[in-house]
């Protein structure tokens, strides 16, 4: 995607206009136009207008009327929330949508939003208590274990979703520094754990 103002400013244009161009029973095509406007309003730095689309894109999937536009929903405002700087409500958006993913057996979206929590629990290992199950506290040690673990699982799912790749020498010199003795150096560790659902409450995007 051409990133700059103007480029994103007619994105958003033909978007609006094909979004009223469309029948109003076509729920999936509104929701998915809304997402991408909330998308493009990101990229601007527009929160607040990327909130109402996402706002107003919610209500329109919700009661089972659109269940994949709503999972994308819930991702893209972990995002706006992660972007904004309130990680727990992203946690919480991300919690969501990969339960929804999931249950609509949906790898690419399921891969999307293990990729968000692992990179978020890699940067963050403190928001990792919401995402694990765990008797105790969970070791830092295990925190970026389960959250590597999560990051290759997004890349089996998704050859595009290369974070874990990308970033593997850094990752693998955070375990070490945590686990004695040190793993190899020269693998990662694999997938073992989901990331626990979301806590009973609401996840409007308000």
């Amino acid at each position: 995607m051409d990133t700059t103002d103007a480029n994103l400013s007619k994105a958003v244009n033909l978007l609006e206009q094909a979004w009223w161009l469309l029948p109003r029973e076509d729920v999936a095509g509104e929701v998915c136009a809304l997402v991408n406007m909330a998308i493009a309003h990101l990229v601007q730095g527009r929160h607040t207008a990327a909130r109402d689309r996402l706002e107003l894109a919610e209500s329109m999937a919700a009661g089972g009327r659109d269940p994949g536009g709503l999972a994308h929903v819930h991702e893209i405002a972990g995002v706006l929330d992660w972007s904004v700087g309130e990680p727990r409500h992203a946690l919480v958006r991300w919690q969501t949508a990969v339960s929804e993913w999931r249950a609509l057996a949906d790898d690419l979206g399921t891969g999307r939003c293990l990729q968000h929590l692992g990179s978020a629990a890699a940067v963050e290992p403190t928001l990792a208590a919401f995402l694990l199950d765990s008797d105790g506290p969970a070791t830092p040690a295990e925190v970026v274990r389960q959250a590597i673990g999560w990051l290759v699982r997004a890349h089996q799912l998704d050859s595009e979703l290369n974070y874990a790749e990308a970033h593997q020498d850094d990752l693998l010199a955070q375990l070490n520094e945590l686990i004695e003795p040190a793993p190899p150096l020269d693998s990662l560790p694999g997938f073992d754990q989901w990331p626990l659902p979301p806590p009973d409450q609401a996840t409007g995007c308000g």
